[in-house]
């Protein structure tokens, strides 16, 4: 019985062995199998998010300017009205309205023949006074010539007085003899300066006449354009009462209206863009849609020359700017051209529009993106328009910044990877 038990007991026993054997070996193959899983975990690469795609614009440096728009009518910068010196008959008409004349160029021709007869009458005179001068002095000199002997025979006379040669009354009579003489030089040296002074009289009198004579070629002051011709051939033409109208065309002048609350940000002086490049512009342009500067370049730069001082019926200020320079051909006075009125200009870095965002502390930021990563840059800005800013910040000429709608913003962060789309 005892013998029984024992030997159940020693069965049990190595089973248990058994088991404990097996055991340890499942628990070290497990061991063995879950150290293989941390290494293949281990080597195996790390989960990274794929790069977000970005539409980028290059930073730039150019010229941003602040403008108002208006369209400004072509005037000439003076018109004359050309009227005669004298009065006189139209004899002949050189131009007509519209006509494009030089300066000098002779316009119409006044009646002239009273003046010439005038001309004519006084050269004839001055021949006649030049004839009696000639006689004059021919006279004068036969009178010095007589004065001097006169004298010397006085003087003879008078010695021989002295020396009891001769009586008393015959040095008297060379005495008046030598005073006759010169009675007739003294008359004659004065007749000869009135001669001269009617001379001097008769030149002024040429010279008046000849000028008056000038009067009779109606000649423009200028280059320009005959806006209207007043009289015709036969017609009266007097002092006062003009002839022609010209245009001057030599400086021309945009004018438009200053609206009053433009007037705070315009002044005198401000610099002007003129837009003519393209004639079919003007009839399209739309002051208050756009800015000529979209779809135009500048063709001209000037400044605002004048602006007056009081309002028009339409609570709108003239202001002037006047143009030195040649005009395309296709311009006419009277027409419509655009020009942005430059309210604040400024140079440096620019970006797009679409890359400016608000940050939290009330200013404005840029991604930019660098090692294809996006850094936030603030930035301040100085100056907009409808496409590009003039910003201040840490920025260089040719980086690229994340342009993009305002709701793709919260999409994008500090450190974020991202692909350039082209």
């Amino acid at each position: 019985m005892f013998s029984s038990v024992k030997s159940l007991n020693s069965r049990f026993a190595g089973r248990r062995i058994v088991f404990a054997l097996v055991l340890l070996a499942a628990i070290g193959l497990l061991a063995v199998a879950v150290k293989k899983g941390r290494d293949r975990l281990a080597s195996a690469p790390g989960w990274q998010p794929s790069p977000a795609p970005v539409n980028v614009q290059p930073v730039e440096r150019s010229v941003m300017r602040e403008t108002v728009s208006y369209l400004a009518r072509l005037e000439p910068l003076a018109t004359a009205e050309i009227s005669p010196r004298i009065s006189a008959r139209i004899e002949d008409m050189k131009v007509d309205d519209g006509d494009r004349v030089k300066a000098g160029q002779l316009l119409a021709a006044l009646d002239d023949r009273d003046i010439r007869a005038q001309v004519l009458a006084i050269e004839s005179k001055i021949a006649a006074q030049e004839a009696r001068l000639k006689a004059n002095q021919a006279s004068l000199e036969a009178a010095r010539q007589d004065v001097a002997f006169r004298r010397r025979e006085f003087e003879r006379d008078q010695r021989l007085f002295r020396e009891k040669g001769i009586s008393a009354s015959q040095v008297e009579s060379s005495r008046n003899q030598l005073d006759a003489a010169l009675g007739r030089l003294q008359s004659l040296e004065q007749e000869s300066v009135g001669i001269v002074n009617e001379g001097k009289a008769l030149e002024a009198q040429l010279e008046e006449a000849r000028a008056r004579l000038t009067f009779t070629e109606i000649r423009s002051p200028s280059a320009g354009i005959i806006r209207r011709q007043y009289l015709e051939v036969g017609d009266m033409a007097r002092p006062g009462e003009a002839i022609f109208s010209l245009m001057d065309i030599s400086c021309h002048r945009l004018a438009f209206d200053l609206v009053q609350e433009d007037l705070v940000r315009i002044q005198q002086g401000q610099k002007v863009l003129v837009y003519w490049q393209q004639d079919t512009h003007t009839a399209r342009f739309d002051p208050v849609a756009s800015s000529p500067s979209e779809d135009l370049q500048a063709s001209y730069q000037a400044t605002i020359s004048r602006i007056f001082p009081s309002l028009e019926a339409g609570k709108t200020v003239r202001a002037e700017v006047d143009l030195f320079c040649v005009l395309p051909g296709h311009l006419k006075i009277g027409s419509f051209v655009p020009i942005d009125v430059v309210t604040e200009e400024g140079e440096g870095l620019t970006v797009p529009r679409g890359a400016l965002l608000p940050t939290e502390q009330g200013g404005s930021a840029v991604y930019v993106v660098r090692s294809g990563s996006l850094q936030l840059v603030p930035v301040r800005i100085l100056l907009a328009d409808e496409t590009r800013a003039l910003v201040e910040g840490d920025l260089h000429v040719g980086e690229q910044v994340a342009v993009g709608e305002y709701l793709q913003w919260v999409r994008r962060s500090q450190g974020q990877r991202v692909e350039v789309q082209p």
